[in-house]
């Protein structure tokens, strides 16, 4: 069986490392491509931490909806002004 050509992802921020790790887990071949030196992308600059819900390392009964609702209600009036727009 020939080996498939390489699935080309741009940019190596959480998305194209995520995606990368998922098809490698695949096996399937993978090339990034990204404009700076390291990779991270901006994903890099979120010292203190990248929200998520549902996860194991929470310790806490936690889903989307929750997820999406705390997220609403800390952007406050940020929110509330761009959607009134």
């Amino acid at each position: 069986m020939a080996t498939p050509p390489p699935v080309i992802i741009v940019g190596s921020g959480l998305a194209g490392l995520s995606a990368a790790s998922t098809l490698i887990s695949h096996h399937i071949p993978v090339q990034m491509l990204d404009r700076a030196p390291k990779p991270g992308g901006n994903s890099i600059k979120a010292s203190s931490g990248i929200n998520g819900a549902g996860t194991r390392f929470q310790g806490t009964d936690d889903n989307a909806d929750i997820f999406f609702q705390d997220t609403l209600k800390s952007a406050g009036n940020a929110f509330n002004q761009a959607n009134s727009d």
